[in-house]
């Protein structure tokens, strides 16, 4: 048990220098999903049970013990449009998969000449799908691996490429601290080709570069308090990016007041209150999450997030459905 714990935080610590030196790559996979997870200070790669975890971590569709879907949108300045859609499932043996959908574009930018007059408009776009396969293969240590496709289209010109992406979570049970660590964009490799378009166009090739995450999660319990304290790090751009996050519970999950299944009471939502910063910009939000049936929740999270340059704070809304 020690040599594992010892070996983890040496991953830990190695993804953590390694993110150090880091280029550009798609914005929306350091921008992050979820109203959850932005809320938290955008802290997603050591928390278990995310419906979109093959996005922060593939080692982290394993050990949830249930089946969950969900779909978020942000609400963008500057006519961005960013949202997403997954799944994710515990199979069987303590092997889990997930999969997450998320699409980012910037719409009708004014196109002009060469001597700026205005001639049209133009749309840009990303779509990226990340499969993840993960399974628990010593106590508490799992690990995963993912299949990641990306697509990106520049006014008329589109490209796409396809690798992988790889994970590993492992959890303490006393104290209950989870230690997780992630790389997406292993061998992807964009290839422009203009020709088609412009008609004397060129052939160009951009290499994805990887994009590493590393995280921890503790969850303590502060005067009958509970909260889960999350910590994550990761590059995107050509900076090094961090995020803190909390969230405390005020009911533990969606549950019914006494006779409710037989004589009608009322139904009691899990709520839960979250907070975080990301960059030194401030972020909250909540979730509240309904009892529809013996087996079926619902939930609805809600995130604000504060921008840079002063523009339009973010707002996101999750919906999401688990199995009880």
């Amino acid at each position: 048990m020690n040599r594992i714990f010892i070996i983890t935080i040496f991953v830990f610590i190695v993804f953590v220098n390694l993110a150090l030196g880091a280029g550009e790559t798609l914005k929306m996979q350091w921008m992050g999903i979820g109203a959850r997870t932005l809320a938290m200070g955008n802290t997603g790669t050591a928390i278990i049970g995310l419906p979109y975890a093959s996005f922060y971590n593939p080692a982290s569709v394993s050990a949830r013990g249930k089946f969950s879907m969900a779909g978020g949108n942000q609400f963008l300045a500057l006519d961005r449009k960013l949202y997403f859609a997954s799944l994710a499932s515990e199979i069987s043996g303590g092997a889990g998969i997930g999969i997450t959908w998320v699409h980012s574009s910037v719409a009708d930018v004014e196109a002009r000449d060469i001597d700026g007059e205005l001639f049209g408009t133009i749309d840009n776009g990303d779509d990226a799908i990340f499969f993840a396969f993960a399974k628990e293969f010593f106590k508490k240590l799992h690990i995963g691996a993912g299949i990641e496709y990306i697509q990106r289209s520049i006014e008329n010109v589109s490209t796409s490429t396809a690798g992988f992406g790889i994970g590993m979570s492992y959890r303490l049970e006393s104290p209950q601290i989870t230690i997780g660590a992630s790389a997406q964009n292993l061998l992807m490799k964009l290839s422009w080709n203009s020709n088609d378009y412009y008609g004397t166009g060129q052939i160009s090739n951009e290499d994805l570069p990887i994009v590493l995450r590393a995280g921890a999660s503790f969850m303590a319990n502060l005067n009958d308090i509970p909260l889960h304290i999350c910590a994550d790090v990761w590059n995107g751009g050509d900076d090094v990016h961090y995020g803190l996050g909390v969230e405390t519970t005020i009911f533990s999950k969606p549950h019914s007041s006494p006779g409710d299944d037989e004589d009608g009471g009322k139904n009691i939502p899990a709520l839960i209150l979250r907070g975080g910063i990301a960059d030194g910009r401030f972020s909250g939000g909540a979730g509240i999450f309904f009892k529809v049936s013996k087996i079926l929740s619902i939930g609805i999270d809600y995130a604000i997030v504060k921008e840079k340059e002063d523009l339009t704070p973010r707002h996101i809304i999750d919906l999401s459905f688990d199995r009880l």
